[in-house]
């Protein structure tokens, strides 16, 4: 009222992104501990992409204090190890926490189990490792050309917080508009789900919402059981 004006807010980051965008991750993302396996040697985390292929988006690490540099690489699987190199990336100056790595850019198409990891330089601040949890998908590999060991086998047990988000294209849903429980059929047995629904009494799946929102006015209502009875009458 005083016509004052304040300061400027603090600033936050967004990043947009399809809702076919999902991330793939081992750890709860909680840091236990600190991994570093020293300069010029990787660690290397296994994931699996859908057979039909995604796009690659961002990877994702945490880290244990601000600075430092590191490569990124995104290997192909061979027989349970990282294999063919696709691409690697020099990362420079991380903080303290979460961190995100741009790749959208890059068109890379991962498909089945692929690798997303680490080379180190002196500098590289410890990555963040998870020692509540281990799926057994951390390795590790001393040098270029040393073989690939899961880090267990150093008896540390834990999940090394590198992660990665894909994007698996266009959504193809079972939908069909009336359908709701999805037996084929439109009847009355799909009436009664929707009113159950209207009632709280359960929470429709994205494919059970589609289904029964009948108008697709974005809402589950009496109107689309009017639209369903309809239907039903005079198929």
């Amino acid at each position: 009222p005083s016509g004052d004006e304040s300061e400027l807010s603090e600033t936050i980051e967004v990043t947009p992104q399809s809702a076919t965008v999902h991330e793939l991750y081992h750890d709860d993302g909680s840091s236990e501990t600190g991994w570093q396996n020293g300069s010029g040697n990787y660690s290397a985390v296994r994931f699996n992409a859908l057979d039909t292929g995604e796009d690659v988006v961002r990877a994702r690490w945490y880290q244990v204090g601000d600075g430092g540099a590191f490569y990124f690489y995104l290997w192909e699987d061979d027989n349970g190890v990282p294999g063919a190199e696709i691409d690697h990336f020099i990362v420079i100056g991380g903080v303290d926490g979460w961190n995100d790595f741009d790749l959208s850019t890059e068109g890379f198409v991962v498909s089945g189990d692929f690798w997303l990891g680490v080379r180190e330089f002196s500098s590289t601040q410890p990555f963040g490792l998870d020692t509540d949890s281990d799926s057994g998908n951390t390795y590790f590999r001393i040098g270029g050309s040393g073989d690939w060991e899961l880090l267990s086998s150093l008896g540390i047990s834990g999940n090394l917080m590198l992660r990665i988000f894909l994007d698996s294209g266009e959504v193809i849903s079972d939908c069909v508009l009336g359908d709701v429980n999805m037996d084929q059929s439109i009847d009355v047995l799909d009436i009664v789900t929707i009113v159950n629904f209207i009632m709280g009494q359960g929470t429709p799946t994205d494919d059970e919402f589609c289904a029964a929102d009948y108008n697709e006015d974005g809402g589950l209502d009496v109107l689309d059981i009017v639209s369903i009875v309809n239907y039903i009458m005079n198929p």
